[in-house]
């Protein structure tokens, strides 16, 4: 804290002092030892904030160093305001991705279960609805399946007599067949078919071809 002397002159305020010996010696006063003088000056003294030396003035460089100083910290605080945004963006940003592949993920979930059901029921409806369905599986399976002069067939015990029925137009479907023998599994379902030569095996069931649908549509669909 520093202070700073003002002068001022009070009117109409007087002031008392000492009497030095030579004055009472002259009789100016008599006994009194003080006398009234003219008014005088004051030294009046203010408190002023600055350095902690009496009279210091604050310097032009003091002011520009505490400017600076104060402009560094702005600068500073607001930085790390842009940052703390920043972070906050980001977070948003991968919430809202998280938040977009999780939804994605289920919709297309939801879309071939959807796909599925109905497939299914579009199968069903055929296979009851057209006994001759199995013709057309036992036809593209051994028309799919490596060259072999016999095959073996397993169809649903319900399918069985029908494609017994229609041997002949089976071999002459396929060239160089000379032989197909049927057998009944119940474990195909209806309007499905397993071809077996010695060279390999056709899967042509109904659950084989939904597999083949649901793969194809989830890939389709995780392609997007």
């Amino acid at each position: 804290m520093s202070r700073v002397f003002r002068v001022s002159e009070p009117a109409g305020l007087k002031t008392l002092r000492f009497l030095d010996f030579d004055e009472q010696s002259e009789g100016q006063g008599g006994l009194g030892v003080f006398v009234e003088d003219e008014p005088a000056a004051r030294a009046l003294v203010v408190d002023t904030p600055g350095s902690g030396a009496p009279g210091a003035a604050i310097t032009r460089e003091q002011l520009e160093e505490a400017r600076s100083a104060g402009y560094r910290q702005a600068l500073d605080e607001g930085a790390a305001a842009l940052v703390s945004a920043a972070d906050a963006l980001s977070q948003a940003l991968n919430e809202v991705t998280r938040l977009r592949a999780s939804l994605l993920k289920n919709s297309t979930e939801d879309m071939v279960q959807l796909v599925m059901a109905i497939s299914e029921q579009v199968i069903g409806a055929e296979v009851a609805t057209r006994p001759e369905f199995v013709f057309d599986t036992l036809k593209s399976a051994l028309q799919n399946a490596l060259k072999a002069d016999e095959y073996e067939v397993r169809v649903h015990p319900d399918d069985l007599a029908q494609v017994v029925e229609h041997k002949p137009l089976f071999l002459a479907a396929v060239s160089g067949l000379r032989e197909l023998r049927f057998g009944a599994d119940a474990k195909i379902s209806r309007g499905g078919c397993i071809v077996e030569s010695r060279l390999g095996q056709v899967d042509a069931t109904i659950d084989s071809r939904l597999d083949e649908i649901r793969s194809r549509l989830q890939e389709h669909l995780g392609a997007r």
